[in-house]
């Protein structure tokens, strides 16, 4: 083989298998099925964008603190004081069925449900992460 093929293959070989040659990581075949990404679109309320950031902050504090969490923010619409979006990010399945049994997110559900009701509208997408 030539030089840069024997190089090439070194190279492999001392990284293990991997989906690129220039960027290592598990072989397919150890891979799960891949992270549970949600964007949840938030209108709230403007009488009630108050509380929704405390309930917001208790939610993000407790979910963070999730072993299948791998991210959770709020994000707040630049132009429009009650637009807000829950980035959330989950290790698969089985741990977005956890975070719905939790503490901080039963707080969050009642708060959606109180009456008048705070949560004006309510748009949540789920997808798959395709790059880690």
């Amino acid at each position: 083989p030539s030089r840069a093929a024997s190089g090439s293959s070194r190279f492999r070989s001392r990284l293990g298998c991997c989906w690129f040659v220039a960027c290592p990581g598990p072989p397919p075949q150890a891979m799960t099925s891949p992270p549970i990404a949600t964007l949840v679109h938030l209108e709230i309320d403007p009488a009630q964008v108050e509380k929704f950031m405390e309930v917001a902050k208790l939610d993000t504090e407790g979910t963070r603190a999730e072993p299948g969490c791998l991210r959770f923010d709020v994000l707040k619409d630049q132009s429009a004081e009650n637009k807000f979006i829950f980035y959330e990010v989950f290790k698969d399945d089985e741990a977005v069925a956890f975070h719905k049994t939790t503490p901080h997110y039963k707080v969050w559900s009642e708060f959606k449900t109180q009456e008048p009701k705070p949560v004006l509208s309510q748009t949540a997408v789920k997808y798959h992460l395709t790059t880690p």
